[in-house]
Parts: structure tokens; sequence; C-alpha cells
């Protein structure tokens, strides 16, 4: 792997020459300090921020932005139109779905599906074995006046299910292996031991 010493964009030509065991399918912006394992594939229009590391036989999709200080593990595959905060962590064998929006300091165990236009905000932790379906949104700042408060992070257990059009607010714990149904608001600063 040659040294890239700033980041800067590169055809799918250019890249190949930099990560020889990666497929490039278009242009892709590559910072500095980044490690790309065996058989990971890149689409189109890919931003990759400096100090990040990808392991193997990860996809990523068109149009994706990873920002910096990222770590991914084996077998993730990220689709189309997906934004990756600052120091982000996800496991082995995370399906991430198009359109999702994931903040900073977000811990992504192994195993975990995330579906379609979901927002996970700042400082959220989920667990292994999750499935969160389309249009959740798990927000953690909150507008007070005209500042943005980031409040503690949320908590999702192992096994939990998390169902369609649900928002979850801040300072939240899921316990394990609880279903939360479609359509429920969960209220800040709450346990939920039980499916809901």
């Amino acid at each position: 792997m040659k040294n890239i010493k700033m980041g800067q964009w590169f055809s799918k030509e250019e890249a190949k020459n930099i990560y020889p065991n990666v497929t490039f399918l278009g242009k892709v912006w590559i910072g500095t300090n980044v490690k790309i394992g065996d058989g990971v594939w890149i689409k189109a229009n890919v931003m990759i921020g400096y100090d990040v590391w990808i392991k193997a036989n990860v996809i990523i999709g068109r149009n994706v932005w990873i920002e910096p200080n990222i770590k991914i593990e084996n077998n993730v595959e990220i689709g189309d139109d997906v934004e990756i905060g600052n120091k982000v962590k996800i496991g082995n064998n995370v399906w991430i779905w198009p359109n999702v929006k994931i903040k900073n300091n977000v811990e992504i165990g192994n195993d975990v599906k995330i579906k379609d236009n979901v927002k996970i905000g700042h400082n959220v932790k989920i667990m292994a074995d999750v499935i969160i379906r389309d249009d959740v949104t798990i927000e953690t700042n909150v507008k007070i006046g005209n500042n943005v408060k980031i409040w503690p992070s949320v908590m999702i257990g192992d096994g939990v299910i998390i169902g369609d059009d649900v928002k979850i607010w801040p300072s939240v714990m899921i316990g394990d292996g609880v279903i939360i149904e479609d359509d429920v608001e969960i209220k800040a600063n709450h346990v939920v031991a039980e499916d809901v």
C-alpha cells in the first residue's frame, strides 16, 4: 500500500494501485492513514475520512460519507447514501440499509441489521443481534432555545427488535430481548425491560 500524504480523490484505477485487493467501482476520496482489508468493494462517490480502518469482506454503497476515526469490522454491508459520523465502531456481520444516518461516538455490535431511513444520534450503544426496522429515530440531541444539548447515551441490549417508525428519546436503556412494536415513542430517561 502506498502512503497517502493527504486526502484526495482517486479514480478507480489509481485507487486499485494503492489497494490492490480492493475493488473500486468509481471515484473515491481517501483520507490519510486509511487501512482497507482484502475483499472490500467500494462503489462510486464514496468519501472516506482519515484514520479509518475497514477490515475484510466489506461492501460500501454509492454516495457514502465515512467520517474520521471509524473502525468497520469484517463482513459488513453499507447501503447507498449512508452517513457515518466520527468515532463510530461497527462490529462483524452488520448490514446497514440505504439512507441511514449515524452520528458520532456510536458503537454497533455484531450481527446487527439497520433498515432504511434510520437516524441514530450521538453516543448510542447497540449490542449484538439487534434488528432496527425502517424509519426509526434514536434521538440524543434536543434543541433547547438556540442551543442543542447532547444527552447521555442510549443503550440497546442484545437481541432487541425495534419496529417501524419508532422514536427513542435520550437517556433510554432497552434491556436484552425486548421487542418494540411499530409506531411507539419511548420518552427520555426510561428503562425498557419488557416488550412494548
